[in-house]
């Protein structure tokens, strides 16, 4: 696939099955997110594969941190089952450092570009996925099972698998006045 193609017709895909990237392919996208800018090449990112009972348990902790925030059963039920969208899920963490170049802003930024790099590197593969945030990347209680400290951030959840739907392409409108200004 063409790198310009690529990217402008990048799309996330929400409705994906097994399989999953594995071997050569899920190296090049760890490669890629591995690859994303980095000011003082602090590496401030650490990608946690999860995948098989690792979903199981991540169900099992979002049911509960939902049951302990009293959220309704609907909100409970979606949090159990929101693991299984897809067949894997690359939880990413800013692993920020205090550097008197870097701030913290710019070490989370690079983790979103890894992000970015992962899922665009899937999709060249025939894989294909969706970058969520959200509720949980904030929750004490996975944080703390993703082994974040204090000053990491969960930059968000990059859910892989094969697309069950073909992506449309979307055609930029010839006037890009909302989105491009010239200074």
């Amino acid at each position: 696939m063409d790198a310009l193609d690529l990217l402008v017709n990048r799309r996330s895909a929400s409705r994906l099955s097994e399989p999953a990237p594995a071997g050569e392919a899920l190296e090049n996208i760890i490669r890629a997110g591995m690859r994303a800018p980095d000011h003082g090449t602090l590496q401030p990112w650490r990608f946690i594969i999860v995948e098989g009972e690792g979903r199981d348990r991540f169900s099992q902790l979002l049911e509960k941190c939902a049951r302990d925030d009293d959220m309704e059963q609907k909100a409970i039920d979606k949090a159990q089952k929101s693991p299984f969208r897809a067949p894997m899920i690359i939880t990413v963490v800013a692993h920020c450092e205090a550097h008197h170049k870097v701030p913290r802003w710019e070490q989370v930024v690079s983790a979103g570009c890894a992000v970015m790099a992962m899922q665009m590197a899937a999709q060249a593969q025939g894989f294909n996925g969706i970058w969520r945030s959200g509720l949980w990347t904030d929750h004490a209680a996975v944080r703390e099972a993703f082994g974040c400290r204090e000053q990491d951030a969960i930059v968000g959840f990059l859910y892989l698998g094969t697309p069950q739907l073909k992506s449309s392409t979307t055609v930029l409108p010839p006037d890009h006045a909302p989105f491009v200004r010239y200074f």
